[in-house]
């Protein structure tokens, strides 16, 4: 029997922060290879898909993953394929067709199969019923047209024994050249945050063996000669009930002589309650930057999104990684349906008072509301959910003055012009995401002992804080001003004659072009040094 030729694809579009392994396709990707099959993976940015190469490797499968950021680069990509490819089957899955399954289907005729949540025996399985033209009725985990129907299949139970999986493919690694790999040591949460869609896809918490983890970083690190990780995990500290998983993962990174530098999700309350030593630990082991998922600064929010960590163990946790010089970054979600100007308040004093103001990310950031979880529930139930979803607000707010806010912000903030895209993604790498090259780039430079390179790096960390802690005080004063007009009575012109005394377009290109200054200076500076190559291409990634 013929085995089928498949091309999983990551498609990258504007919107996305940073391109990516897409470690899901690269997941079915090596177990797909495991039993057999030859798959092709590819990796390109929307705009610049090489169509002719897809027709010359004739994939009788293409499998994409969706998300929010680069759905209709998708169905327009699909729309193509339809037309070289009739005879190809063309599957989707990923977050968005997880949880709307039926919906991409309707709105992109040419997506045939919907994968949801855990692909990879799915997808095998969906093969070989393809392979055999047998029915897919009995394919667990997919929705899938038959004639003008749209057939739903139970959904499929989750793998148990997440060390059976063969370590992800990485030839998106090397296709992009990116130098920062993905790391997953472990599938789902056990928190249970109501806005989460990671219930919907992994319904309950599963880890990986530590041996494991530390061979394939071991591998990445002697085949590629890569020292950043992004470990995705839901929250990294998990399964929670001990500290003894973390502990083992930071000891064998150290026993390896592995030198690292890495990037995990954790809740605030875990440093609560973590010992002191523990930390330490995790950081000598190469942890540079943890996200906390904060997402707001007034607790009647933190109800709402069903967070564990009350506002003074979130302040607590805070205070514990700037004592560690662990660098943060924030999840945060300023605006859902049910905003009030008094919560603003609240949110915009806790930004400010910890510097987080400075990204104007944090500010516009509005919750996305995935299908089925708690959070779309009690918004559904109160009829605030929008007929459509593809929009930068999926719901509507229950008080009218907070979408005129809302609505000014986002614009005045972001804007629709591309060059106000540009100030805006520059001041937000400026301020906060390029952090997290830079710790990144300090650890290794220690560990090498670059002892010139980490003063510039030092003086380049110090240069963007000055610059953030400015744009901190302004968008903070700029956006309370806000909230105050919106109270008393919203009014277009005194909204525009605010944002002139205090936080003018002109400001806001000047601070962009300020980081611009300081990441341009660092690579002068950098570049004449002499360092290995990969500390360069590092560099050159994640900083510049």
């Amino acid at each position: 029997m013929k085995k089928s030729k498949i091309l999983l694809i990551a498609l990258y579009c504007d919107g996305m922060w940073q391109i990516h392994e897409e470690i899901g396709i690269c997941y079915i990707a090596s177990y797909l290879r495991k039993h057999g099959y030859e798959v092709i993976l590819k990796s390109c940015e929307h705009g610049a898909i090489d169509y002719d190469d897809i027709v010359r490797i004739a994939p009788d499968v293409i499998g994409m993953p969706i998300y929010d950021a680069n759905k209709l680069g998708v169905y327009e990509a699909c729309a193509v394929l339809r037309r070289i490819l009739p005879e190809s089957t063309i599957c989707a899955g990923g977050a968005v067709p997880t949880c709307y399954e039926k919906d991409v289907l309707k709105e992109c005729r040419e997506i045939d199969i919907v994968v949801k949540g855990e692909g990879e025996v799915t997808f095998l399985e969906l093969i070989a019923q393809l392979d055999s033209g047998g029915a897919l009725e009995c394919v667990q985990g997919i929705v899938f047209r038959q004639g003008n129907d749209i057939i739903t299949n139970v959904n499929r139970p989750l793998i148990h024994d997440m060390n059976a999986l063969p370590p992800p493919s990485r030839d998106i690694l090397e296709q992009m050249n990116i130098k920062v790999a993905q790391i997953s040591t472990s599938r789902g949460c056990t928190a249970h945050c109501s806005f989460c869609a990671s219930k919907l896809y992994w319904t309950k918490w599963r880890g990986r063996g530590v041996d494991q983890i530390i061979d394939e970083i071991n591998y990445i690190v002697a085949r590629y000669r890569i020292r950043a990780f992004n470990f995705i995990d839901g929250s990294f500290e998990d399964p929670g009930n001990d500290f003894n998983r973390i502990l083992g993962i930071a000891n064998g990174i150290l026993d390896r002589g592995l030198v690292i530098a890495y990037y995990v999700h954790m809740r605030a309350e875990f440093f609560n309650k973590a010992p002191s030593d523990l930390i330490e630990k995790l950081k000598k082991s190469g942890l540079v930057t943890v996200c906390i998922g904060i997402e707001s600064g007034d607790a009647d929010d933190l109800r709402l999104y069903n967070k564990n960590a009350s506002l003074d163990e979130i302040d607590r946790a805070i205070s514990v990684l700037k004592k560690h010089d662990i660098n943060i970054d924030p999840g945060f979600i300023n605006f859902n349906p049910y905003t009030t100007v008094d919560r603003l308040k609240k949110n915009i004093a806790f930004l400010e008072k910890h510097g987080f103001a400075s990204n104007p990310d944090y500010i516009i950031k509005s919750s996305r509301i995935y299908r089925g979880t708690a959070l779309y529930k009690k918004v559904a139930m109160d009829g605030l959910m929008r007929d459509t979803e593809v929009c930068e607000c999926s719901f509507i707010f229950a008080d009218d003055k907070i979408k005129l806010l809302y609505e000014y912000v986002f614009l005045h903030l972001k804007g629709g012009h591309p060059s106000d895209v540009s100030v805006f993604r520059a001041i937000c790498h400026g301020s906060s995401f390029n952090s997290v090259g830079i710790c990144c780039m300090k650890r290794l430079f220690q560990q090498f002992l670059h002892s010139e390179a980490y003063e510039i790096a030092v003086d380049y960390e110090k240069g963007c804080r000055h610059i953030s802690a400015q744009v901190n005080t302004n968008i903070a004063l700029w956006f309370k001003e806000m909230l105050n007009l919106a109270e008393t009575g919203w009014d277009k012109s005194m909204a525009d004659k605010i944002s002139f005394d205090h936080l003018p377009k002109t400001y806001l290109k000047d601070a962009a072009t300020s980081f611009q200054y300081q990441k341009e200076r660092l690579k002068k500076q950098l570049f004449k040094l002499e360092m290995e190559n990969d500390l360069k291409e590092l560099l050159q990634y994640m900083i510049l």
